[in-house]
């Protein structure tokens, strides 16, 4: 079942159409609500539908990059710590050490 992650969002387009999309998540990975159904979100803006590609990502909480580049937002085995910025940019989590 996808299950809505409140108040998240992102906004997706598809060659000159924004859209403003809710966030869900699916088995742990991140999807954007899209014409009546989900897109997979990944890592670098591209999507699981040709064409559509991530704006602009306005997600507060743990995010990960799995190996195949998906976003999610349950940490698995190999998954990469990420951070969306106030700007919408995804970068990796940088883990400073205690001193």
């Amino acid at each position: 079942m996808f299950s809505q992650l409140i108040g998240q969002s992102a906004v997706v387009r598809k060659g000159g159409v924004y859209k403003h999309c809710d966030l869900y998540e699916y088995k742990g990975q991140l999807f954007a609500k899209y014409n009546g159904g989900f897109v997979r979100l990944n890592a670098d803006g591209k999507s699981s539908v040709e064409g559509v590609s991530l704006d602009l990502l306005a997600y507060e909480g743990p995010l990960f990059k799995n190996r195949f580049g998906h976003l999610g937002v349950v940490q698995s085995d190999g998954c990469t710590p990420l951070i969306a910025q106030a700007d919408g940019t995804i970068e990796p989590l940088k883990i400073e050490e205690n001193k």
